[in-house]
């Protein structure tokens, strides 16, 4: 499978289920996506799905927690949400429940280079960055030896990270051009709004509630809502800071496209020095795939290739399946372990295969 653009998925077939922040299925996987499909998926705020692949047909690209897991965590949230937004209590024990599961999802593959779903709509996109962001924090802190208890208190405070954006207008969150100084001073406030939420709820920890609060906050004390710097931020504040920005740069948005993870991981690394914990952003880059199973890549040879597997100990040097020559003509696939190759590399990541290839693939047989 690989993720397009929608407007390029007409005729294409679905091949991941889409499901509403309330777990009902909108699209079933298989379902041929024709143009009344594809204007409804716009009208809900979708940017692009996951389709067939057609060079690499085979090939199952799979989430880092189960498709059950995910659209049980998106319920949570969003139950989460609605409650707060009508005045009563947040279900505590269905929220620590699916923390729980996530943990366990990720506990079974421990060795393996992570790939997370970012396929959403703008209307559930608050839902399904909390669960990303939820899942990657956890797994910086199994990545750090955490005990158990300590990452269902990091997983909660992840999963309600944005608990506090119940209090900003929708049309703010979703604007699609710059905010006005002071959209961006009320869209600021969630921070604390998320923290006070939290923290009137007295069986949720006061670390978890801290996760919430402190997820904005920079090292260098560039960040809000208070400014601190270094020590004075709690490890789990600096591990969902992480986690937050590398989910936010990788998805799409409706004011900018998403950054690929390489670009996003090297944007931590370099860009981020000083004002994210570097440690935190090496395990981060030890556990997610840079160049996810699924993406089509142009080489250093001049052909066209699609990322296959992963190589826990090589996150940059997965295995491809070459599917063209240098002139983009369709051939043959073979698959090449770029850990064995070291003269060759990814040169750039594709969203889609060009249409030279694409009309190959149309032409009959």
């Amino acid at each position: 499978m690989r993720a397009v653009p929608l407007e390029r998925a007409i005729g294409k077939r679905l091949a991941r289920t889409l499901y509403s922040s309330d777990g009902r299925v909108l699209l079933h996987a298989g379902t041929v996506l024709t143009d009344t499909y594809v204007q409804r998926l716009k009208l809900r705020g979708y940017i692009s799905v996951y389709i067939m692949n057609e060079l690499v047909p085979d090939l199952v690209v799979n989430d880092a927690i189960t498709e059950v897991t995910r659209v049980k965590a998106m319920t949570r949230v969003s139950e989460a949400m609605a409650a707060i937004a009508r005045g009563e209590r947040i279900e505590r024990g269905r929220v620590i429940d699916v923390v729980r599961k996530i943990i366990s999802d990720l506990a079974e593959s421990p060795d393996v280079l992570f790939c997370l779903s970012n396929i959403r709509s703008m209307d559930d996109y608050t839902f399904a960055h909390s669960v990303n962001v939820c899942v990657l924090a956890v797994m910086i802190g199994q990545a750090l030896h955490f005990a158990r208890s300590q990452l269902e208190r990091l997983g909660v405070g992840a999963l309600l990270h944005d608990i506090g954006k119940v209090k900003v207008p929708k049309s703010i969150l979703q604007k699609p051009g710059r905010l006005t100084p002071h959209e961006f001073e009320v869209v600021m406030g969630h921070a604390e709004e998320g923290f006070n939420i939290l923290r009137r709820h007295f069986d949720f920890s006061l670390f978890s509630a801290h996760v919430a609060f402190q997820h904005h906050e920079r090292l260098d004390g560039t960040g809000y809502p208070r400014g601190l710097k270094g020590d004075a931020i709690h490890p789990f504040g600096r591990i969902t800071a992480v986690a937050d920005v590398y989910d936010a740069v990788t998805s799409d948005r409706v004011y900018r496209a998403k950054m690929p993870p390489h670009e996003a991981l090297r944007m931590l690394k370099v860009e981020g020095k000083g004002r994210f914990d570097q440690e935190v952003v090496n395990k981060l880059m030890a556990r997610v795939a840079a160049y996810p199973t699924g993406c089509i890549v142009k080489l250093s040879t001049g052909q066209l290739a699609v990322v296959v597997q992963q190589v826990a100990h090589a996150p940059d040097r997965p295995i491809v399946r070459v599917v063209t020559d240098d002139k983009y003509r369709v051939i043959e696939p073979e698959d090449l372990p770029l850990e064995s190759c070291p003269e060759v590399t990814i040169e750039a990541v594709l969203d889609d295969f060009p249409n030279q290839v694409l009309r190959q693939l149309r032409a009959p047989t």
